[in-house]
């Protein structure tokens, strides 16, 4: 019997040592590394990616798709440091090295010719490198994207909207951002001019603009393009608003100045920031900014919000995705989070409801807030704003 509980024992101690082996292989695995936009990681993930796919460079220094991974997670991995400040192209400047090896050895291959365009920081004389990459695979949605951005540094909208339609025939889009985006075009009254930021708040509104004709009348600025002094200088001149000298504000004061500067455009089309705009750019006129939906209203007057803000958020808002969504979505998690946006609106609107005495519609909220807070992680955060 002793014999027998000895051997079982060993047995157990092998399983779990082969299973602890399996675990670490998997874990040294290097993944494919998807867009940070759609599947975003943390930073001890894409610097251990990093080395992985080094790695498989050093096996076979002709593996494109190993090149392409390698890229990817190291310049992801600088934008999660924490310890990087640098911004703009400066930040990318270390990815050179990895370019120009890429360049002596898979110099003919769609990723080096891509990837010397992406890491140009939106040099537009180096478009013929993305021009080369669309030619040798021209089924890759990243020329797509970077297509609509090159186009609209141009201000030549009718390329833009064609690769926006383009690439929205891929089927690859987010459906999640496309209904976000909606709702963030219905936040906003007619002839406006939205600001935001990031990727995920301006190509899926480029893209409803040109490919299904849902708020045309709208004029997306995206404040961080605003940092290429051309684009800049176009952009001010055609919507009639004062170019802030880059060479003589710095970054912070461009940050606070930006938004009335556009503000106060010669045509006064009402200016919207996305909630997704970067507190830098609010926090210094929180008192000119008042919630409307997805977005803040600019406004030097007081007006009331709260009915334009109701307006919005139920009529016309389409909130079905939130709770249900039919489509594979790669931007899944990355949506779920961007969700969280939703909240700000909704707790106002509930807190409205209950001073007003409103169950039913107090309640509806409530439920609201429960599903998209849990959705995005953010349930404990938010409890004590939805208590009655």
């Amino acid at each position: 019997m002793l014999k027998l509980k000895l051997n079982m024992k060993a047995k157990f101690v092998v399983c779990i040592a082969l299973l602890c082996t399996q675990m670490i292989l998997k874990a040294q695995r290097p993944e494919k590394i998807y867009s940070i936009t759609k599947v975003p990681k943390d930073g001890d993930y894409y610097e251990e990616q990093s080395r992985l796919w080094d790695k498989e460079i050093e096996k076979n220094s002709k593996n494109a798709d190993a090149w392409f991974n390698y890229y990817r997670a190291t310049r992801y991995s600088l934008i999660c440091s924490k310890s990087d400040t640098s911004k703009g192209k400066d930040r990318f400047k270390s990815l050179n090295n990895i370019v120009d090896k890429m360049e002596k050895a898979i110099p003919n291959s769609f990723e080096f010719n891509y990837l010397k365009w992406a890491n140009s920081g939106n040099d537009l004389s180096k478009m013929s490198f993305l021009e080369k990459a669309h030619q040798l695979k021209p089924e890759r949605e990243e020329c797509l994207v970077d297509f609509v951005s090159a186009y609209e540094l141009m201000l030549n909208e009718e390329k833009r909207n064609e690769y926006a339609k383009k690439w929205f025939e891929t089927g690859k889009v987010s459906p999640g951002y496309l209904n976000y985006n909606y709702n963030v075009l219905q936040s906003l009254e007619p002839n406006a001019i939205l600001l935001t930021v990031g990727d995920n708040d301006s190509y899926p509104i480029w893209i409803l603009q040109a490919a299904m004709g849902i708020r045309p009348d709208v004029q997306l600025i995206n404040l961080n393009m605003l940092y290429m002094d051309d684009y800049y200088a176009k952009l001010a001149s055609k919507i009639g608003f004062q170019k802030l000298d880059l060479k003589q504000v710095s970054r912070d004061e461009y940050s606070k100045k930006i938004i009335e500067s556009i503000a106060k455009n010669s045509s006064n089309r009402k200016v919207y920031a996305a909630l997704t705009v970067d507190e830098a750019f609010t926090k210094d006129i929180a008192d000119k900014l008042f919630l409307v939906g997805l977005a803040y209203e600019y406004s030097v007057k007081d007006f009331d919000n709260i009915a334009l803000l109701k307006k919005n958020m139920e009529k016309n808002f389409e909130l079905d995705y939130l709770q249900q969504s039919f489509y594979l979505d790669e931007s899944a998690a990355s949506i779920n989070l961007a969700n969280a946006n939703y909240l700000l609106p909704m707790i106002t609107l509930l807190q409205h409801y209950q001073l007003s005495g409103e169950i039913e519609k107090s309640n509806y909220w409530k439920n609201k807030i429960i599903m998209v807070a849990n959705k995005s992680q953010q349930l404990e955060s938010i409890k004590e704003y939805i208590q009655e």
